[in-house]
Formats: structure tokens, C-alpha cells, sequence
């Protein structure tokens, strides 16, 4: 009983972007996605633009992909509600580098990327069979394509082309949208800094729904992510800032991410962060670590601590990926 309440909850909150024909611009539709990918930037906080290596890239900042290493590939996995409720939240990535020399750029980046949340096992009663109890499968799914340029050694830019897609019941929706990220590098008194910005699905993203009553359609909020990161002590610690500005929107959505990762030392890496809108009134501590092997394996871990009474808000990813080409940015 109690799982098939929790169910019905989160399923509830999931599907009144389907059966509304007035749910405001941006509620709801893909929402999903702003939760955040991989363990390593949400126990920064979420501020994921400045990290340069593995899965988050693709995501948070394509023009990233320019200074990545030459071959990676990453997965993630949680269960942020609990076992209880049967919610998965997944993401795999795959990316790689392209050395080239030509008069205005020095290597091209590309990546696939593929992020999902499902939630198994929605019982629904029968007007006309009261006694009887059947299930269903909700899921959010989106689909990125990634590429960067290195215009120079010290600027890159990058474009993603999304697809969303998600499914309740008889009802379908789909979507395209698109990401231009652009990052700049340089130093202020030795310190390396990395300065950018990342148009999030620009324009709002229209996702489509059909199968459904009145078969609304639903918008994906343009958020613009700018953010300020430096690397401190030589590579031991890495400061990152992020602002969201969702375009359009409530101060409630104006998020703000701050995040510290500290590599005391080897292969151990420890990370904390904070995260709050402009309102004041949802802000949350995050935390993790990450282990690395051979500078090819990479194992994190993030606790962040879930919005609802229930939930674990755990996050584990794991990253594999050939050593990397040297980082014209000057941070992992």
C-alpha cells in the first residue's frame, strides 16, 4: 500500500504537464533533466560547467567537448526516490577528441549522449472492474548529440542538438531542442580560470504531446548557465560557480550552484556544494568523492539530499576513458 501511494505521487506530479491544457510555459515538461547527470558535478553542487572530463560534459557545456581527452565513456545510476517507489534515473555518454590544425581551429570534440528517468509499476484501477489493478511504465527520456571546435588555444564553442521524448500511458510526447555553449581560458596572477556561458535548450523547447486529452503542448524552460571556475594549488583544489537564468521565469527557478572539489591525495577525490534560488526558498548541501585508477577509471559517488520527505538522493557514476590530451583550460 504504501508503495503504490508513493507511486501515484511522484507519478502525479510527473504527469500534470500531460492532462492540463493550461500548465504554464515550462512547468513540468522534461523536468526531469534539471535534476542534474552524473555524481561528480552534483556533489559540487551542481555546477557542472566547469568540469572538463567524462560524461558531464555533453550536458552541461558542449563547447567543453574541444579540450576533453581523446576516448571516454561514462554511465550513471540512482535511485533518487527510494526502492520503494521503482524510480531509475540513468545517463551513458560517449565522447571523443579529434586532433586537427587548420588557421582558425586545433581539434573538433563529439559525443552521444542518452539520459533517462523511469518509473515502473503505476497501478491503475478500472472504472469498470473496480477490483482489478493494472501497472504501467512512465519514462522521460532524452537523447544528445554533441560537437565543439577549439577556436585557438584558449577559446572553444559547442552545439547540441536534443530529442526528447517521454511517455505515460497511451500519451506520447516529443521534442527537439538545442544547446551553444562557448567557454573562453585564461590566468589572473598564475590562476587558471575558465569563463563561459551555455544556451539551454534556446528558444524553450517545445515537446508535443499526442494520445492525450487535448493533446497540450508543453515547454522545456530556455535556462542560460554562465559560470566561473578556477584551478587552485596546482590542480589540488577546483572552485566552480554556476548561475541559471531560466529565461521567462520565477525567482524560484533562478538557480544558483557552488561547488568545491579538493584531491588530497593520489587517487582520492573529495567534493562538496551548495545550491539555492534567487527566492530563498530551496537550498541544499551536497557532498560526495570520486576514485580514480590509472588516470583511465574513475569511480564518484554524490549524496544530495532529496526535495521530498522520502528518498535516498544517492548517485553513483563511473567513468572510463583513454589518458588525457593535454588541457588547454588548465583543470581537469
Amino acid at each position: 500500500m504504501r508503495r503504490a501511494f508513493l507511486t501515484l505521487l511522484v507519478a502525479g506530479a510527473v504527469s500534470v504537464c500531460v492532462v492540463s491544457q493550461d500548465v504554464p510555459a515550462g512547468f513540468g515538461a522534461a523536468s526531469f533533466a534539471r535534476i542534474g547527470v552524473d555524481a561528480r558535478p552534483l556533489a559540487m553542487g551542481g555546477a557542472g560547467v566547469a568540469i572538463n572530463t567524462g560524461m558531464p560534459i555533453p550536458y552541461y557545456n558542449p563547447a567543453r567537448l574541444a579540450a576533453a581527452g581523446p576516448l571516454a565513456a561514462g554511465g550513471m545510476y540512482s535511485e533518487p526516490y527510494g526502492q520503494d517507489l521503482g524510480v531509475s534515473f540513468q545517463s551513458l555518454s560517449a565522447l571523443g577528441r579529434f586532433e586537427m590544425q587548420t588557421g582558425s581551429s586545433t581539434g573538433i570534440g563529439v559525443a552521444l549522449t542518452w539520459i533517462q528517468m523511469k518509473i515502473d509499476d503505476i497501478p491503475v484501477w478500472d472504472e469498470d472492474s473496480p477490483g482489478e489493478v493494472s501497472l504501467f511504465t512512465a519514462t522521460s527520456s532524452l537523447l544528445l548529440g554533441s560537437a565543439a571546435l577549439s577556436m585557438g588555444s584558449d577559446v572553444a564553442v559547442g552545439v547540441t542538438v536534443k530529442a526528447y521524448r517521454e511517455r505515460i500511458l497511451e500519451g506520447q510526447g516529443s521534442g527537439i531542442g538545442f544547446d551553444i555553449g562557448a567557454l573562453a581560458a585564461f590566468e589572473v596572477v598564475g590562476i587558471p580560470l575558465s569563463l563561459g556561458v551555455n544556451a539551454m535548450d534556446l528558444g524553450s523547447t517545445n515537446v508535443r504531446w499526442q494520445g492525450t486529452t487535448g493533446e497540450p503542448d508543453n515547454f522545456v524552460p530556455w535556462v542560460n548557465k554562465v559560470w566561473l571556475s578556477a584551478g587552485l594549488f596546482e590542480g589540488i583544489a577546483l572552485l566552480a560557480v554556476d548561475f541559471d537564468w531560466a529565461v521567462g521565469r520565477p525567482a524560484r527557478e533562478q538557480k544558483i550552484h557552488l561547488g568545491i572539489e579538493i584531491n588530497p591525495i593520489g587517487p582520492l577525490f573529495l567534493r562538496a556544494g551548495w545550491s539555492g534560488d534567487l527566492e530563498g526558498s530551496d537550498s541544499k548541501l551536497s557532498a560526495g568523492l570520486g576514485v580514480e585508477f590509472f588516470d583511465s577509471f574513475r569511480l564518484d559517488y554524490a549524496y544530495v539530499p532529496p526535495r521530498a520527505v522520502f528518498g535516498t538522493g544517492h548517485f553513483i557514476s563511473l567513468h572510463v576513458s583513454l589518458p588525457p590530451s593535454e588541457d588547454w583550460l588548465g583543470q581537469r
